[in-house]
């Protein structure tokens, strides 16, 4: 399964977009390394993608509270959560698990 960026996904703010398809490329490794049932290379490709993603989020709510009134943060900020809640779960699945025989669980 390969997941590639596409110019339909970008925002207009180039950092942040910027930051969005670095985030895509590191998931990309990691579906790659579970396809390949390569064990270290999707524990150490998950790790990346987690410490990435959170320093996003974080970075993202961050400017919520810059520009208050101007957008839903908080809205954002519950989708943002869900979104760690699924990082963490994706983690587990490859790192506490230490399986790639069976399916992953997007997969099920």
């Amino acid at each position: 399964m390969r997941l590639r960026w596409q110019d339909s996904m970008i925002l207009g703010v180039p950092e942040m977009d910027a930051s969005h398809r670095h985030l895509f490329h590191l998931l990309d490794a990691v579906a790659l390394a579970v396809d390949a049932r390569m064990l270290e290379a999707a524990q150490i490709s998950v790790g990346e993608f987690l410490d990435a993603a959170f320093l996003h989020l974080a970075g993202e709510e961050a400017l919520f509270d810059r520009v208050a009134g101007q957008h839903d943060g908080a809205r954002h900020v519950a989708t943002h959560n869900e979104a760690r809640r699924t990082f963490k779960r994706l983690h587990s699945a490859i790192c506490d698990n230490s399986d790639l025989n069976e399916a992953p669980f997007w997969t099920v």
